[in-house]
């Protein structure tokens, strides 16, 4: 069953588009509009903080965050955490930079390698600070999303034009896509920095 949030953004979808018979479509097109929102900028509201201790410590540590953190979008630090302390950052790199200039592996690094995160550390790590973007619950059923809260016109227009395209109006999608752009520019002006001016 779909919470409240979910359901208010569905019920102003309707009555947009005057399809609640669309259920399933309506539906695909909040949870699209939701998801295309939050992955248009690294919003800091979307960064998440989280501590991590190795079973082991060592110089090279390997975190599987697909399996740690299923809505793990993108990587934005990792810093060490020593004596209950957070020290300093490592540098995010590529893998395919991972040699000197000598041809020597680099130090207190960390790069995405597929499912995990490989670290390189001059001194032996046990415990890290991961800051990482996540992706918002879509399910309906566990909807969560803070631009939801705050500019539910920015999901609504969008998820209407969505619906208008499927059922082949392209005078309404076209002036629903112009509002949806309008509202997510909205939403990233007001958000892109955590500080306001």
């Amino acid at each position: 069953m779909p919470n409240a949030a979910f359901t208010a953004l569905l019920n102003d979808v309707y009555t947009i588009t005057g399809r609640p018979d669309l259920t399933a479509e309506s539906s695909y097109a909040v949870r699209a509009a939701t998801l295309k929102l939050h992955q248009s900028e690294f919003y800091p509201r979307d960064l998440k903080e989280t501590a991590i201790r190795f079973s082991t410590p060592g110089y090279f540590q390997t975190i599987s965050y697909s399996t740690l953190f299923p809505r793990f979008r993108s990587l934005s630090y990792v810093r060490k955490f020593e004596g209950g302390e957070p020290t300093n950052f490592l540098k995010v790199i590529t893998p395919t930079n991972v040699l000197d200039s000598y041809n020597v592996d680099k130090e207190n690094v960390c790069y995405l390698a597929g499912d995990v995160i490989q670290i390189r550390s001059l001194t032996s790590v046990s415990d890290i600070l991961l800051g990482f973007y996540e992706n918002p619950i879509t399910l309906e059923d566990t909807y969560d999303s803070w631009i939801a809260d705050l500019y539910p016109f920015a999901i609504t227009t969008e998820a209407a034009a969505t619906v208008f395209k499927m059922i082949g109006k392209d005078e309404e999608t076209s002036m629903y896509r112009q509002l949806a752009a309008e509202h997510a520019l909205i939403v990233r002006n007001s958000n892109i920095l955590a500080e306001g001016f």
